[in-house]
C-alpha cells in the first residue's frame, strides 16, 4: 500500500504516536495519580499536566521498546515459550515477595515514630485513644 493512499494516517508522528498508544493507555493512570499524591494541586496547573505528557510518553515509549516488542516478536519465533517462563516465574517472585511483605505486616519503616507506635499497641490489641 503506497503511503498517498493511507492519507494522514500514515504521517510518522501519527504511526508512532498509534504504535505506543497501549503502552501510554498503561501508564496514564499511574502518572497521574502518583503526579497529585506528589505535588497535589500543582500537577493539574499547564506546566504539571506537560511534564506528565512528556512522562507518559517516555515511559509508553520505553515499555513498547522494551516489553511489548520482544514479547510479540517471541511469537514469531519457534521458541514461544521461553517468554512465558520468564513471565510465570517473575509473577511467582513478585507474588512471594508480595506475601512475605503482608505476613510482616507491611513496611513499618516506612511509617514515622507515633504511628509506628500505634501499630505496636494495635498488635498486642490495645487500641489507640
Amino acid at each position: 500500500m503506497d503511503r498517498r493512499s493511507v492519507g494522514l494516517l500514515a504521517h510518522d508522528v501519527r504511526v508512532c504516536l498509534g504504535r505506543i498508544s497501549y503502552s501510554a493507555y498503561l501508564v496514564h493512570w499511574p502518572v497521574a495519580v502518583f503526579a497529585n499524591y506528589i505535588y497535589g494541586a500543582a500537577a493539574s496547573d499547564p506546566v504539571g499536566l506537560a511534564i506528565q505528557l512528556i512522562i507518559i510518553l517516555v515511559l509508553a515509549a520505553a515499555m513498547y521498546r522494551f516489553v511489548e516488542r520482544p514479547f510479540l516478536a517471541a511469537h514469531n519465533t519457534p521458541q514461544k515459550a521461553s517468554p512465558v517462563r520468564m513471565l510465570i516465574a517473575t509473577s511467582a517472585v513478585l507474588a512471594m515477595l508480595c506475601a512475605l511483605i503482608m505476613m510482616g505486616n507491611g513496611w513499618s519503616w516506612r511509617l514515622n515514630g507515633p504511628r509506628q507506635q500505634v501499630n505496636q499497641l494495635e498488635a498486642f490489641g490495645v487500641a489507640p485513644c
